[in-house]
């Protein structure tokens, strides 16, 4: 019933258009808790996408109504996402953040890293799009951030975060969800092929990348 009541509410928010908005929402609703966690995991590879574990944790949290268990799902999506792509820059070291990251942007983020990583990292995880956050991540294991050091400091940055965005949606959830109807009204289907393809990108990106890793390690 709560569900069927959330839905209603989506289509009522835009009634221009309601079939668009519906289809969208009915489509990010029906990936679930699981999806939000596979969603969370390649917002934190290399190559994300932005807003898109926080937009769903906020639908989730309307919906299902427990936005603590919501919030630690996108953490540990977030959390195996940030480390592949850490492992990415131990492995592949300098030349690999080289690859990711643009010459001009190269040397703040080293000197960043270099002056205090803990900071460097933990920020960048916190903070919402547009700050950048995989350069950090390669950039802390392509310069020698410890294991234990960038875990710490990316579950702390990411465990505030969704906290604060599941807690804020379990209080203004329906609000948000009407200016999301608004954004989505005539967006609605390039948005969803738009997240498939770089879902499935992301996925075929990172293999490809992983394995180019392994042989020159080899």
């Amino acid at each position: 019933m709560r569900l069927l009541a959330f839905l209603n509410l989506a289509q009522r928010a835009v009634p221009r258009h309601p079939r668009r908005q519906a289809v969208l929402t009915h489509w990010l609703l029906s990936i679930g808790p699981f999806g939000l966690l596979v969603i969370a995991v390649m917002d934190s590879s290399v190559v994300p996408i932005p807003g898109s574990t926080d937009v769903l944790l906020v639908l989730l949290t309307v919906t299902r109504g427990n936005w603590f268990w919501m919030a630690t799902l996108a953490l540990l999506g977030s959390m195996i996402g940030g480390y592949l792509t850490y492992r990415l820059g131990v492995r592949g070291g300098k030349p690999v953040l080289q690859r990711y990251v643009s010459a001009h942007r190269l040397a703040g983020i080293e000197r960043r890293i270099q002056r205090n990583n803990f900071l460097a990292v933990l920020v960048p995880a916190l903070l919402p799009p547009p700050v950048p956050l995989v350069p950090f991540v390669i950039g802390a294991g392509a310069l020698g951030m410890s294991r234990a050091r960038f875990l710490s400091a990316y579950a702390i940055g990411r465990a505030l975060r969704y906290g604060v965005i599941g807690w804020l949606g379990a209080l203004y959830g329906r609000h948000l969800l009407r200016t999301w109807g608004e954004f989505s009204r005539d967006w609605a289907e390039p948005i969803v092929w738009g997240m498939i393809t770089l879902a499935v990108g992301t996925v075929l990106f990172t293999v490809w990348q992983y394995r180019v890793q392994v042989r020159k390690t080899r």
